[in-house]
This record gives structure tokens, C-alpha cells and sequence, in this order.
């Protein structure tokens, strides 16, 4: 790229590292379509270094991830508002639409916590409710890398998308367990498999060995952090998956605990609980991995607030973000955010404008922490 530099039109080249430095201030969609003003562009654009220095200031401004999960006609929105520091009671916050995922033969559902601004969907067969597709897309860049079918021989798949930071690699863990379909037992072997996310030819699942030596057959959700997935299993266990080397151990979760919902606590693992009886939410950290102690810290919500709450983890500020998952029409608007500060014991609420779509029924789902990527795999 070049420029007029005075009077005498000498020509002077403006230094890459200027270049990209620019280019890291700008929104992210702008970005991506300025990759078709020239090949040199394109090239810096795609570049690592372009790619790493945004990431690295896109984790200074994360976002919320909305998803509209709509069963009629099953399509997928996704839309993403910058978390929210301001401290009144009641605000407000635009949404901005990133993504529509339209079914094709199959139904697709959101289905692992966002990694880096990426996220999977699987592809459920409506004949059977069995999954056997998995993908992976950037909503920011829109592009959707398929991952090979799995054959699930009529049996659950569970699927958990991580991040190995050393090796700078995306990788799926498929865990395939036993389930009854139409009353008849299947298959009952356990299988792991282990997929690197890339959009070359040759990516294939590769068979691991179960070293945490417990077999389940109900898996909820993960969470990927600092290269490690964790998640939940039967009896109060929980899953330590390390995404490099691939091995995986147990942990045990307090004994109080009932089926948390395990949250990136300030860069610790964490499990949020509703008891619903006291209108109270409880927040279990993880203190000490080697020994597996866990604390735990209490908060009373407003009782007005109902019995079908969610939280997929905190905000930047630390505080805890909650919302209510819309089970009938009249729910669908306002699309409503609390942040609850467990060590202040205060909470807010911010309501989400933007949020529309043709269709008004569907379950809503939202994850912070969400990060803008301009990576392309």
C-alpha cells in the first residue's frame, strides 16, 4: 500500500507493523471485507501477526453471546452486545446480529460454550434425536468448518470445543455413550475421540484412551480454560480434559453441590447453582486443583425473577451474569441481563434491545466472555 508522501509525489511504502496496528482498531467486520481491497491486503489481513494483535485487543472489550434457538423453522441467530460497566441499577444495551444458521437436512443446535470467538453446532437427525454432525464456525468471519460424521451406532454424542494455546490448536472431544431409544438398549461402550479443527481435507477423529478411568453416560455442559476443558458427569464428578495432551482425570465436586453449571470464575474453575426454595444463587470456586478444594458464596435474588435461571459465567467486572430462559411468547420481550457482585452483594439489570426475529418462540441462551476473532482456520 502506498501514499503520496510531499510535493515532489515520492512514493514512500508505510511500514506493515503501522499497517496492522491501524487495522487492529477497527471493528471486525470492517476488517474482513477490507480483504477484498487488494491481494496485499488480503495477505495482511489473514496475516498471524494481524490475526494475534486484534485478539489481543478484542480480550480487553469482550461481548455477550445471544443465541435464538427457534424450533420453528429451526433456524439459529446469533447476536452479540459488548458487556456493560455501568454501575446503575437499570440500563440498556444494543444488539448487534452476527449470524443466521438456517437447518438444512438436519437441525442444528448451539451446543459448546464460545472458545476465542469460535463456536460448534451439531447437527441433530430428526428420525433418531442422534447427532452425528459437528460443526465449528466464527461468527465474525462466517466461515463453518465441518468436522468428519460420527458414528455414533445409535448411541449419545457429546461434544466439548477447546483450545490448546502452546500448539495454537482447536480441538473437539466427542464422547459417545450409551442411551435407549425407543425403549431398546443399544450399544453400551463408552468411546472418546479427539478432532483438531482446521479446514484441511485430512482432519479425522482419533480414538483416546478414557484415563480417567470412569465410565458415565450423561455428560453437561463444559467449559474450556487456559487450555483445559472441564465437564460435569454423574455423582458429583467432574471431567479435567487437557486439550494438548490429551489425557483426562477426575475431580472431585463438593458434596453440597447439586448439578452446577461450571463458569470461568476470574480465570478459576467455578459451578453456579439455583435453589429455587430460598430464592438463592450459590457460587462454588475451585481454590486448589491438586487438592480439589472448593469455597462457596451465597446471593439472594428478587423472587419476582422465577424458577428458570441460567448463568453461563461472569463478566469482565467480576460480577456474575444471569437470564431466564424463554419457555412461552409473552417471555420473548424484553430480552433482560442481571449481574449479580457477590463481594459488594449488590446486582443490576440490563435490558438487550435488538434482539428480533420474524419467528417470537424459542429458547434464548447467553455466554460471556464472548470474544471477536478475525481468524480464519
Amino acid at each position: 500500500m502506498e501514499q503520496v508522501a510531499d510535493a515532489g509525489n515520492f512514493a514512500t511504502t508505510i511500514p506493515v507493523d503501522l499497517i496492522v496496528d491501524i487495522l487492529s482498531l477497527l471493528p471486525a467486520k470492517s476488517i474482513i471485507r477490507f480483504q477484498s481491497v487488494s491481494k496485499q491486503w488480503f495477505s495482511i489481513i489473514r496475516s498471524k501477526y494481524l490475526v494475534d494483535t486484534f485478539l489481543i485487543r478484542s480480550k480487553t472489550r469482550p461481548h455477550l453471546l445471544l443465541v435464538l434457538e427457534l424450533s420453528k423453522p429451526g433456524k439459529r441467530f446469533l447476536f452479540s452486545v459488548p458487556e456493560h460497566k455501568i454501575n446503575d441499577k437499570t440500563s440498556t444495551a444494543i444488539a448487534r446480529h452476527d449470524m443466521t444458521r438456517s437447518p438444512s437436512r438436519d437441525v442444528y443446535y448451539f451446543s459448546s460454550l464460545p472458545v476465542n470467538g469460535f463456536v460448534c453446532f451439531t447437527g441433530i437427525i430428526s428420525s433418531t434425536g442422534l447427532c452425528n454432525s459437528i460443526t465449528v464456525c466464527n461468527p465474525i468471519t462466517r466461515q463453518t468448518v465441518k468436522l468428519p460424521d460420527v458414528r455414533n451406532k445409535g448411541r449419545k454424542v457429546y461434544e466439548l470445543l477447546g483450545y490448546d494455546p502452546v500448539e495454537d490448536q482447536y480441538k473437539v472431544l466427542c464422547v459417545i455413550t450409551c442411551v435407549r431409544y425407543r425403549s431398546v438398549q443399544v450399544d453400551n461402550q463408552q468411546e472418546h475421540y479427539v478432532c483438531t479443527v482446521s479446514s484441511s481435507e485430512k482432519q479425522e477423529w482419533r480414538k483416546i484412551e478414557n484415563t480417567s478411568a470412569y465410565i458415565y453416560r450423561h455428560i453437561y455442559p463444559g467449559i474450556c480454560i487456559d487450555g483445559v476443558i472441564y465437564y460435569g458427569i454423574e455423582e458429583s464428578n467432574i471431567v479435567k480434559f487437557d486439550v494438548r495432551s490429551e489425557k483426562m482425570e477426575l475431580i472431585k465436586a463438593p458434596e453440597e453441590s447439586n448439578s452446577s453449571n461450571l463458569v470461568n470464575y476470574n480465570g478459576r474453575l467455578g459451578g453456579v447453582e439455583f435453589i429455587y426454595y430460598k430464592h438463592e444463587i450459590r457460587l462454588w470456586i475451585l481454590e486448589d486443583i491438586e487438592k480439589q478444594q472448593w469455597s462457596s458464596m451465597k446471593f439472594s435474588y428478587p423472587r419476582e425473577l422465577g424458577n428458570h435461571l441460567v448463568s453461563n459465567g461472569v463478566i469482565h467486572t467480576g460480577e456474575l451474569m444471569v437470564f431466564q430462559r424463554s419457555l412461552k411468547e409473552a417471555d420473548i420481550e424484553p430480552f433482560c441481563v442481571y449481574y449479580y457482585d457477590f463481594n459488594k452483594e449488590s446486582s443490576r439489570k440490563v435490558e438487550i434491545q435488538g434482539v428480533e426475529t420474524d419467528e417470537k418462540r424459542g429458547t434464548r441462551l447467553c455466554y460471556p466472555g464472548y470474544i471477536e476473532n478475525i481468524r480464519f482456520l
